[in-house]
Parts: C-alpha cells; structure tokens; sequence
C-alpha cells in the first residue's frame, strides 16, 4: 500500500482520537490482566505444592483470579462500546461525504453513475471500511492480549474432571438459542436502518437532477443525515446486545474453570491429580473456550476493508465541479454544440439563440432531435462542448425546471415539493389546484402527508408531471425550463395545465419543449430542431406558411 493511502487509512483517526485513545488503552490494560492470571495460578499452585491447603492465601489467589475476570468482562464491553462508537462516528461522516461528493460532481459525471453503485457505497463499501476503525480495532487487541493470556501450557486433559464441563457446556450452547429471538428482532431494526440508508441514498442519488436544478443539497444532506442517525443508533444497539451475550457466555465458561480450579485444588491435595495434570488441564480448558483461529481470520478482515476502501477511494478521487443554477431571466447561446462524452456525433450543433425576458420560447422537433439536450444547457445542467451560453442577469430567483421524467423521492408528498424550503400548506394546494392534481392528493390516506412509494410508482406518470410543475411553480421563478409539460396527459389536463403556464404572463420567461403544435401556435417563438441543428425560427406567424420541417410536423 503506498503511502499516501496508509494516510487516507490513518486520516478519519484525527476525529475519533479520543476514544481511539480510551480503545487502545483499554485493550493494554486487558492484556495486562491476561498476562496477571498465568502469575496468579502460579501462586495458586505454589501454595498447593508447598502443602498449604489450608492456608487462607491460596483463597485470596483464587479471589484476585477471579477479580481479573471480572475485570476484564468490564473492559471487553467497554472496548466493544468504544469500537462500535468509533466505527459508527466514523461511518456517518463517510456517508455524508460520498453524498455530499456525488452533488458536488460535474452533473454528466453522476448522472453516468450506474444505478445502486451510490447504495452500495453506503450499505456495504463504507461499512466494511468503516470496521477497520472499530470491530477490527476492538478484535487486534483483544486477539493480542487472548494470545498472551492463552500462552500457558500444552499438556493432556484429565478425565476425571471433563463431566464437570459438560453444564457449562451446555449452558453456553443455550445461551445463543434462547436470546436469539431477541437477537433477530434487533438485527432485523439494525438491518431495517441500513436498508433505509440505501433507500434513501438511492432516491437521492436518482434526483440528482432534481436536486442541482432546484438547489436542494442542504436537504438532501440534512434527510440522509437523519436517516444515518436512525441506522447508527440500531446497530449501537444491536452491538452492545451481542456484546452482552458474549461477556454471559464468557462467564459461563470462567465459572466452569473457577470450579475445575476448586475441585482439582482438592484432588491435588489429596494426591489424587498430580499439579502438572491440572495446570494442564486448566491450560487446555481456556484453549477449549478460546477460539484461537478467531486471530487467524483477523488479516483477511483488515484486507477486506482495505479493498473496501479502495473501490471508495475510485469515486472520491472524481473531479469536484459543482453546477451552479443561475439567477436569470433570459439567455443568450453564440455558436453552442454540445458532444456527450465518448461520443463521437454531436447532440447539439452551432446553436444561435436569443432568448428574451418574458417570452415563451417553443422547441420543437422530432425524438432525439436534441430538445432536451438543449434545454439542460439552458438550465445550467449541462455545459457546452463549443460556443457560450450568456444569461441576463437581474432575476431573483434561480432557473426553475420541470422535466418530463420528474424523481420523487422517498418523503412525502409535501417533502417532495417544498425539498427543504418552507412553503405554506396553503401555497402548495393553491399550486396544485391550478394544475388540478390537488384533489388526487387530498384523497390519499395521509393527504400532503402522503408517503412517495418507489420513486412515485404509487401515482401515474401525468399526476407525477403535474406535481413536479408544482414542485417549480410554488418558487414563483422568473425563468421556467419545461419540458414536455402536457405530454402523457388526457386532453382536459393538458388543457389546464396549459391554461397556467400560459396564466403566468410577461413576468416569467418559459422556455418549454412539446410535441403538441397547437400549444407551440402560442409562444412567441418557435425553434425547430432537427439532428441537433436549428433548421427554423420564427413566430408562429412567420413559420404557419412555410413548408418547412415546422409545417410537416404540423
């Protein structure tokens, strides 16, 4: 590994020091009890070869021995509390900045993002990274001072004494049954978090259009955030729980080896167990308990989150260029083409256009003749591959747009419109009236309460036009991009929808693309494209009577 990405490895340390710190020291004073209790069972054993069975201080020894279990059992939850605090601090911040990345990115470059790389960033990549800072902290030390406390004696098992195991056996067997309804219940929460995080992050990811257009970043950020909140407390949860039932079955077992001590103290005593034979035996039950293949596995895991780390670090080292939605109430394009990348047609070519404050500005042109193309450019979303794009300073509010694949996010309706910004109930439903999808929502279960299902998939394809019309009309805007506005809806819709765009007079510029030429009869001015290139422009009036591309379109 090179060493700039040891640093990358070593950077999100600088926030969580502290308990990183607290961890470390933590995991010392483990081992340092580990390496007491070899000490201890010396002297236990001292005493009992020295005949002094019935001397006091051999049960003092076994009383600190037990101490150090105690202690340790305190210490083990307190590291797993520290680890799963750590992993999780850090988790949040690395899902917040793959987010807030991906809205910085050039708007090509996200929207080239294949669908549900961004969710398995956060629900998987970034987890398993994450580990490295917690879980495997946590598992190095306590794999080091298992290993220094598990170094004592290889020697056979006497078995007088296995009958005595068989309980504890048992009993740890059972713990991990009976606890595991519980245990399912609160994996399932946490996993319930994690799928939220990914639900979340996936409908953010897939609006990001929405979310440049209408500068909506802060709630973006502000909803995901809260939802990683909610996963980080389930999973805080469901470690301290496993971390409890580890620290029971833990003190299954060391009761099981305080009562082997005992017994075997007294068969020793009675010449009936040699003190080899239990310093063996009692060597090989803490190997029995103690997985020692755990410390075995501990290097992949750190080369998995290594990996992990890396596919992150592939999309982190993308070029930030954050596309800025300008304050405008008119354009000006000299000479603009436009190439997607690695193509090798233009999608837009030497494109002269002017257009005025107020005015409604027509493009039409057959599929795939560049309308929408054209019109991303205008609304900032795209820049241009040749040619300048100039915008008429003076507006107040930025471009608003209204595509004709709008995203609806996984909020409720009222989310969906306002995307962080404080409107009125009573300013929505003026809205939504005007384009008459107002009584569809007030007749949901929940009204503006509603929740979005699936990208919207609980409306039909005009209702979610209609609210995405909304979404820029509640802003008042004094430039408005759309884009097929009345496709896809039965003719009276079409007519009221059309009716209000037309309603908002000479203060709004509109620049709207449409198939339907009795909406285009009505602007102020026609642009015809075809394969990328203005063939026409005009007024209706001057364009009615040739017979160009506009009159077989009509």
């Amino acid at each position: 590994m090179s060493f700039h990405n040891v640093k990358r490895i070593l950077a999100p340390f600088a926030k969580e020091k502290v308990l990183v710190v607290f961890s470390v020291l933590a995991g010392v004073l483990a081992a340092l009890l580990n390496i007491s209790r070899p000490i201890l069972l010396g002297k236990i054993i001292s005493e009992l070869v020295e005949g002094s069975y019935y001397n006091a201080m051999w049960q003092w020894y076994i009383a600190l021995y037990f101490l150090t279990w105690l202690l340790t059992w305190s210490i083990s939850f307190l590291l797993d509390y520290l680890a799963a605090r750590v992993s999780q601090n850090i988790l949040i911040n690395f899902r917040l900045n793959i987010l807030r990345h991906f809205i910085r990115l050039p708007f090509l470059e996200s929207e080239k993002m294949p669908p549900g790389r961004l969710g398995m960033y956060a629900t998987s990549d970034l987890p398993n990274w994450s580990n490295l800072y917690g879980i495997v902290l946590a598992q190095v030390v306590h794999a080091i001072s298992q290993f220094i406390g598990a170094a004592i004696a290889l020697s056979s098992l006497d078995a007088k004494l296995t009958l005595y195991l068989v309980p504890f056996l048992v009993v740890s067997l059972l713990i991990p049954i009976l606890s595991s309804r519980k245990m399912i219940g609160l994996s399932k929460s946490a996993q319930d978090g994690i799928s939220s995080v990914m639900e979340d992050v996936s409908s953010l990811s897939q609006g990001i259009r929405d979310l440049i257009s209408f500068q909506a970043g802060k709630w973006a950020m502000d909803r995901y955030k809260k939802s990683c909140e909610t996963a980080y407390k389930a999973v805080i949860k469901r470690d301290l729980a496993q971390s409890g039932l580890r620290i029971v079955s833990g003190a299954t077992e060391i009761v099981a080896y305080v009562l082997i001590l005992i017994v075997g103290s007294g068969l020793v005593e009675r010449k009936e167990l040699g003190v080899g034979e239990l310093v063996a035996f009692l060597a090989t039950i803490e190997l029995i308990f103690f997985p020692a293949r755990y410390a075995n596995s501990l290097f992949s895991q750190i080369q998995y989150s290594v990996a992990s780390a890396k596919r992150v670090w592939e999309f982190i080292d993308l070029h930030e260029d954050k596309t800025i939605i300008p304050h405008a109430n008119g354009v000006q394009m000299s000479s603009v083409s436009f190439t997607y990348p690695g193509a090798t047609k233009k999608t837009l070519d030497n494109i002269n256009l002017d257009v005025q404050a107020g005015k409604l500005i027509a493009v039409v042109g057959e599929s795939g003749s560049g309308k929408s193309t054209l019109l991303q450019i205008i609304a900032g979303l795209y820049k241009p591959t040749d040619g300048n794009v100039n915008y008429l300073k003076g507006a107040n509010t930025p471009i608003c747009c209204a595509w004709q694949d709008p995203h609806l996010f996984h909020s409720t309706v009222s989310d969906n419109l306002s995307l962080g910004q404080s409107f009125q109930l009573d300013e929505l439903r003026n809205v939504a009236i005007s384009v008459n999808v107002d009584h569809m929502v007030m007749n949901l279960p929940n009204r503006y309460d509603d929740q979005v299902i699936n990208r919207g998939e609980n409306f039909s394809g005009g209702e979610r036009r209609r609210l995405s019309l909304v979404r820029a009309l509640v802003r008042q805007p004094e430039f408005l991009i759309l884009d097929e506005p009345t496709a896809g809806l039965d003719s009276e819709n079409a007519r009221i929808v059309w009716q209000s765009i037309l309603e908002l007079g000479p203060d709004v510029t509109k620049v709207i693309s449409t198939h339907q030429m009795e909406e285009a009869r009505q602007a102020d001015l026609i642009i015809v494209l075809k394969e990328g290139k203005v063939i026409r422009s005009g007024s209706p009036k001057d364009l009615i009577g040739e017979h160009g591309h506009y009159a077989i379109l009509t």
